[in-house]
Protein backbone atom coordinates (compact mmCIF):
# COMPACT_ATOMS: atom_id res chain seq x y z
CA UNK A 1 0.00 0.00 0.00
CA UNK A 2 2.83 2.40 0.83
CA UNK A 3 4.49 1.88 -2.53
CA UNK A 4 1.30 2.90 -4.37
CA UNK A 5 0.97 6.05 -2.23
CA UNK A 6 4.61 6.98 -2.91
CA UNK A 7 4.17 6.39 -6.67
CA UNK A 8 0.98 8.47 -6.66
CA UNK A 9 2.64 11.42 -4.86
CA UNK A 10 5.68 11.14 -7.16
CA UNK A 11 3.38 11.39 -10.20
CA UNK A 12 1.59 14.40 -8.68
CA UNK A 13 4.96 16.10 -8.05
CA UNK A 14 6.02 15.44 -11.68
CA UNK A 15 2.76 16.89 -13.04
CA UNK A 16 3.08 19.96 -10.79
CA UNK A 17 6.70 20.45 -11.92
CA UNK A 18 5.72 20.21 -15.60
CA UNK A 19 2.93 22.75 -15.08
CA UNK A 20 5.33 25.14 -13.32
CA UNK A 21 7.88 24.85 -16.13
CA UNK A 22 5.28 25.42 -18.86
CA UNK A 23 3.87 28.39 -16.91
CA UNK A 24 7.36 29.91 -16.75
CA UNK A 25 7.84 29.34 -20.47
CA UNK A 26 4.51 31.07 -21.11
CA UNK A 27 5.82 34.12 -19.25
CA UNK A 28 9.10 34.30 -21.20
CA UNK A 29 9.99 36.75 -24.00
CA UNK A 30 8.84 35.12 -27.24
CA UNK A 31 8.36 35.84 -30.96
CA UNK A 32 4.66 35.36 -31.75
CA UNK A 33 4.63 36.62 -35.37
CA UNK A 34 5.69 35.26 -37.76
CA UNK A 35 4.95 31.82 -36.36
CA UNK A 36 7.60 29.12 -35.94
CA UNK A 37 7.81 27.10 -39.19
CA UNK A 38 5.83 29.65 -41.24
CA UNK A 39 6.27 29.64 -45.04
CA UNK A 40 7.24 33.12 -46.20
CA UNK A 41 8.01 34.58 -49.63
CA UNK A 42 11.30 36.34 -50.31
CA UNK A 43 10.77 40.10 -50.54
CA UNK A 44 7.38 40.13 -48.81
CA UNK A 45 6.62 42.25 -45.77
CA UNK A 46 5.30 40.45 -42.70
CA UNK A 47 4.30 41.68 -39.26
CA UNK A 48 6.82 41.06 -36.50
CA UNK A 49 5.42 40.81 -32.99
CA UNK A 50 6.69 39.62 -29.63
CA UNK A 51 5.13 38.62 -26.34
CA UNK A 52 7.12 40.43 -23.64
CA UNK A 53 6.20 37.85 -21.01
CA UNK A 54 7.08 38.91 -17.48
CA UNK A 55 9.97 41.14 -18.56
CA UNK A 56 9.48 44.82 -17.79
CA UNK A 57 11.67 47.75 -18.72
CA UNK A 58 12.13 46.69 -22.36
CA UNK A 59 13.39 49.67 -24.36
CA UNK A 60 13.59 48.22 -27.87
CA UNK A 61 13.59 44.94 -29.80
CA UNK A 62 15.96 44.36 -32.73
CA UNK A 63 15.17 41.74 -35.36
CA UNK A 64 17.86 39.94 -37.40
CA UNK A 65 17.65 37.46 -40.31
CA UNK A 66 20.13 34.57 -40.68
CA UNK A 67 20.49 31.51 -42.85
CA UNK A 68 19.90 28.26 -40.98
CA UNK A 69 23.63 27.42 -40.80
CA UNK A 70 24.99 31.00 -40.51
CA UNK A 71 26.82 32.20 -37.42
CA UNK A 72 24.83 34.62 -35.30
CA UNK A 73 26.67 37.93 -35.46
CA UNK A 74 24.73 40.94 -34.23
CA UNK A 75 25.47 44.65 -34.07
CA UNK A 76 27.76 45.84 -31.30
CA UNK A 77 27.87 49.41 -30.03
CA UNK A 78 31.23 49.22 -28.28
CA UNK A 79 34.61 50.25 -29.69
CA UNK A 80 35.85 46.64 -29.76
CA UNK A 81 33.46 45.90 -32.64
CA UNK A 82 35.52 47.96 -35.10
CA UNK A 83 36.36 45.88 -38.15
CA UNK A 84 34.21 42.93 -37.12
CA UNK A 85 31.51 41.47 -39.32
CA UNK A 86 28.07 42.40 -38.02
CA UNK A 87 24.57 41.85 -39.31
CA UNK A 88 22.42 44.97 -39.60
CA UNK A 89 19.09 44.89 -37.82
CA UNK A 90 16.20 44.24 -40.21
CA UNK A 91 13.81 46.07 -37.86
CA UNK A 92 14.05 48.03 -34.60
CA UNK A 93 10.77 47.82 -32.72
CA UNK A 94 9.90 50.48 -30.12
CA UNK A 95 7.08 50.79 -27.58
CA UNK A 96 5.14 53.29 -29.73
CA UNK A 97 5.13 51.05 -32.84
CA UNK A 98 2.09 49.05 -33.91
CA UNK A 99 2.27 46.37 -32.66
CA UNK A 100 4.44 47.48 -29.72
CA UNK A 101 8.10 46.47 -30.15
CA UNK A 102 7.26 45.05 -33.59
CA UNK A 103 6.17 46.31 -36.99
CA UNK A 104 6.60 45.72 -40.71
CA UNK A 105 9.49 43.29 -41.30
CA UNK A 106 10.88 42.72 -44.79
CA UNK A 107 11.80 39.12 -45.61
CA UNK A 108 15.23 39.17 -47.34
CA UNK A 109 14.82 39.42 -51.12
CA UNK A 110 17.61 36.90 -51.70
CA UNK A 111 16.47 34.60 -48.88
CA UNK A 112 15.77 30.98 -49.74
CA UNK A 113 15.23 27.85 -47.67
CA UNK A 114 15.25 27.64 -43.88
CA UNK A 115 16.02 30.99 -42.22
CA UNK A 116 16.28 32.05 -38.59
CA UNK A 117 14.65 35.17 -37.20
CA UNK A 118 16.35 36.43 -34.04
CA UNK A 119 14.70 39.03 -31.78
CA UNK A 120 16.94 40.71 -29.18
CA UNK A 121 15.28 42.88 -26.53
CA UNK A 122 17.23 45.53 -24.60
CA UNK A 123 16.03 45.88 -21.00
CA UNK A 124 16.89 49.04 -19.07
CA UNK A 125 18.25 48.50 -15.56
CA UNK A 126 18.53 52.19 -14.69
CA UNK A 127 22.00 53.22 -13.60
CA UNK A 128 23.19 49.62 -14.05
CA UNK A 129 22.86 49.97 -17.84
CA UNK A 130 21.00 47.43 -19.96
CA UNK A 131 20.79 43.68 -20.33
CA UNK A 132 19.53 41.62 -23.27
CA UNK A 133 17.13 38.73 -23.70
CA UNK A 134 16.36 36.99 -26.97
CA UNK A 135 14.19 34.50 -28.82
CA UNK A 136 14.69 32.81 -32.16
CA UNK A 137 12.43 30.96 -34.59
CA UNK A 138 12.99 29.02 -37.80
CA UNK A 139 10.88 29.79 -40.90
CA UNK A 140 10.96 28.60 -44.50
CA UNK A 141 11.55 31.25 -47.18
CA UNK A 142 10.55 30.52 -50.76
CA UNK A 143 11.57 32.68 -53.73
CA UNK A 144 8.83 34.70 -55.41
CA UNK A 145 9.94 33.32 -58.80
CA UNK A 146 9.68 29.69 -59.86
CA UNK A 147 12.76 27.47 -60.25
CA UNK A 148 13.44 26.72 -63.94
CA UNK A 149 16.80 24.90 -63.85
CA UNK A 150 19.50 23.63 -61.51
CA UNK A 151 23.21 23.20 -62.21
CA UNK A 152 25.90 21.59 -60.08
CA UNK A 153 29.17 23.50 -60.26
CA UNK A 154 31.62 20.60 -60.34
CA UNK A 155 33.68 18.55 -62.77
CA UNK A 156 31.42 16.10 -64.52
CA UNK A 157 31.36 13.21 -63.95
CA UNK A 158 32.01 13.54 -60.22
CA UNK A 159 35.02 11.35 -59.39
CA UNK A 160 35.03 9.46 -56.10
CA UNK A 161 37.95 7.57 -54.59
CA UNK A 162 41.64 8.37 -54.34
CA UNK A 163 42.81 10.91 -56.90
CA UNK A 164 44.74 9.19 -59.67
CA UNK A 165 44.27 5.72 -58.18
CA UNK A 166 41.82 2.97 -58.87
CA UNK A 167 39.54 1.91 -56.08
CA UNK A 168 40.06 -1.85 -56.11
CA UNK A 169 37.96 -4.28 -54.11
CA UNK A 170 35.46 -1.58 -53.15
CA UNK A 171 37.99 0.41 -51.10
CA UNK A 172 36.66 3.84 -52.00
CA UNK A 173 38.03 6.33 -49.47
CA UNK A 174 35.09 8.68 -49.97
CA UNK A 175 32.38 6.26 -48.84
CA UNK A 176 30.38 7.79 -46.00
CA UNK A 177 32.00 11.20 -46.36
CA UNK A 178 30.01 14.39 -46.92
CA UNK A 179 31.12 16.69 -49.73
CA UNK A 180 30.07 20.30 -50.26
CA UNK A 181 28.69 20.62 -53.76
CA UNK A 182 27.97 24.13 -55.09
CA UNK A 183 24.53 24.34 -56.68
CA UNK A 184 23.22 27.16 -58.88
CA UNK A 185 19.49 27.53 -59.36
CA UNK A 186 17.98 29.53 -62.23
CA UNK A 187 14.73 31.28 -61.43
CA UNK A 188 12.16 32.68 -63.81
CA UNK A 189 12.07 36.46 -64.23
CA UNK A 190 9.20 38.25 -62.54
CA UNK A 191 7.94 41.11 -64.64
CA UNK A 192 6.45 44.09 -62.91
CA UNK A 193 4.65 47.02 -64.42
CA UNK A 194 5.35 50.56 -63.33
CA UNK A 195 2.63 53.19 -63.20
Amino acid sequence: MRRKAWTHSCCLFTVALCLAISAQQALAFKITEPAEGAKLTAGQTVTAQVDLGKDSGIVEVRYYWYGEQDDTLVEQDDATAMGSIVAPAALIGLSNHRPPFGGALLVPKNGIGPMRLLAVAAISRGRLGTRSIFDEILVKVEPAASLTAIDFETDKPLHLGRAGQSSAFGHVDSMGKIFELPVVGELSVIESTCH
